[in-house]
């Protein structure tokens, strides 16, 4: 969906893939699109490794967790959270908000 509107993306399988990933970017990642729920690691940790390895990265977390669920994980639905499912023009939207 992203790379239909021009943007360039990097894709990582899990967290230390996307660590690696991100270690071997040859320009800065302006955005990093995180689910909350990850294997091994939650979300916000991941994307507090990512800022500590290539700040500044804009971070948009992705769930399908219920509101109760985001909010006792610390993360709340407002425009830096895109809940699951979206659309393609949702998606667009909170990456474009996200990037300005």
């Amino acid at each position: 969906m992203l790379e239909s509107e021009g943007h360039e993306v990097l894709l990582a399988r899990d967290a230390s893939d996307a660590m690696a990933v991100l270690g071997a970017a040859t320009s800065p990642v302006d955005l990093a699109l995180i689910d909350i729920n990850l294997p091994g690691i939650d979300g916000r940790h991941l994307a507090a490794q990512i800022n500590a390895l290539s700040p500044p990265t804009s971070i948009l977390y992705l769930s399908g967790a219920g509101l109760d669920d985001l909010a006792e994980a610390g993360v709340y639905a407002d425009g830096w959270l895109l809940r699951k499912p979206f659309t393609k023009d949702e998606l667009l939207e909170r990456v474009t908000a996200r990037l300005a």
